[in-house]
């Protein structure tokens, strides 16, 4: 479903139609490598997925056609200084979509700035020439933007996430259709900027005016860029940043340390382990970032609490909404690397792309999740538990969520639900699966 705050006016239409430019002359190629601006470690490189992460050191280059995950607040320059790009955060989830980490791929420009492909997460352009326009190509899914930040300190944010309909069914032979939907909203913050797609050229401006645009796999482009009369909270830059963001700030920062001094692997561990919810959450962000499959696994298996259990859920939900093929990844990590036969596999998929509204709301439900309660597979038993936690929020403090139980806990959480929950009947209040749920959030 999409998300709109703000219905297009007609003095946005006309201005939006009138508005289209031709882009503005592109600068020479670029020809120096963008370069890192940010602290040393604030960005991590992979060449290959064979090959090990890699951190990238402050003023050194940003390679090209690598996977580049950054975290909050990590900037590059385009090599003719043109453009600096930063990776934005959404520590107490404010934005449109649930953004857990930024991730990108540079490549070699023609003709503009900046050529970057954005895999999942949030950035923000910025125009920091003296003088002029400065070009940057935007690509996602089959995608190709061509931005056109007019002046100088005109800038834009990207957000991108990835998603599985709720609902969607797991297909162990995927057909082309078969894939998670990709949302991506553009928001003008300052100045102005011509915008070309491969149907379309707008030209958009910071409040008030055309200043929104949203974009998905399904419907593709709003018709029109949407016209704000000021930014939305969730684009206003932390000029006074409240406690839970400096408190994500200070354990960032220490884990950037950790990085350099120890090593990436070991700063996940070091977070992992410290008992403290934030850095443990990091951690996890971290582990899906890097693709690492048998930690998340691990962490899954052996955790009892329920906090680290539901934010790992969401981890993985996150993994396997990326892209196609996603999903077909984490089922066969499940029959090659942890024993699961192909119909546990199978289930384990089902429950985590979830169910639909329709669904939610069948007697069939709860008494499928209710008996999933008793399977033999702990990670099965616990996502079931987790779905009649989200589900069912009326009974989340009569009935807690413990994952990884001993048999006579599961024993105790399965007669609970049969009794609250009878044979042919659906709770009241039911959480729609539509609805972002805080544990969604970093």
């Amino acid at each position: 479903m999409r998300m709109r705050w703000i219905l297009p006016s007609l003095a946005a239409t006309l201005l939006a139609t009138s508005g289209a430019i031709i882009a503005a002359e592109s600068p020479a190629e670029s020809t120096k490598p963008a370069r890192c601006v940010s602290k040393s470690g604030t960005m991590i490189a992979q060449e290959r997925t064979d090959r090990p992460w890699r951190s990238i050191e402050q003023g050194k280059e940003v390679p090209e056609k690598e996977s580049i995950v950054a975290l909050p607040e990590a900037s590059l320059d385009s090599g003719d200084g043109a453009i600096r790009v930063t990776a934005l955060a959404d520590y107490e989830g404010k934005s449109p979509y649930p953004i857990l980490e930024t991730a990108f791929t540079l490549y070699t420009p023609t003709g503009e700035s900046i050529d970057l492909e954005l895999d999942r997460g949030r950035i923000d352009l910025l125009n920091i020439r003296k003088n002029g326009p400065a070009t940057a190509e935007i690509r996602f899914a089959d995608e190709e933007w061509r931005v056109t930040l007019e002046e100088p300190n005109s800038q834009v944010s990207i957000e991108r996430f990835g998603r599985w309909q709720s609902g969607a069914r797991f297909a162990i032979k995927p057909t082309a259709t078969d894939q998670p939907d990709v949302f991506v909203i553009l928001i003008v913050r300052s100045g102005a900027i011509s915008l070309e797609t491969k149907r379309h050229r707008y030209r958009m401006t910071a409040p008030p005016g055309p200043a929104l645009l949203q974009w998905d796999s399904v419907s593709k482009m709003d018709a029109f860029p949407q016209r704000l009369d000021k930014l939305p909270e969730w684009a206003i830059s932390d000029e006074k940043p409240s406690a839970t963001t400096l408190t994500y700030r200070k354990a960032l920062e220490q884990f950037r340390q950790i990085r350099l001094e120890k090593g990436i692997s070991e700063a996940v561990d070091a977070f992992y382990t410290s008992g403290d919810p934030i850095r443990e959450r990091i951690a996890l962000v971290s582990m899906g970032a890097m693709d690492d499959l048998p930690r998340i696994g691990a962490a899954l298996s052996e955790s009892r609490s329920a906090g680290i259990w539901d934010f790992g859920v969401v981890v993985a939900r996150h993994w396997i909404g990326r892209g196609p093929g996603a999903d077909q990844e984490l089922y066969q990590f499940l029959l090659n690397n942890r024993g699961f036969s192909v119909a546990h596999a199978r289930t384990l998929m089902e429950l985590l792309h979830g169910f639909s509204e329709t669904t939610i709301h069948e007697p069939g439900c709860y008494e499928l999740l209710i008996e999933l309660l008793k399977h033999e597979r702990p990670a099965i038993r616990n996502l079931a538990g987790w779905h009649l936690h989200r589900l069912v929020p009326d009974l989340r403090e009569k009935i807690p969520f413990k994952p990884n139980a001993s048999p006579e806990e599961s024993r105790r959480t399965y007669e609970a639900w049969k009794a609250a929950i009878p044979a042919g009947s659906v709770p009241p209040n039911v959480q729609s699966p539509r609805e972002p749920a805080k544990g969604d959030r970093p």
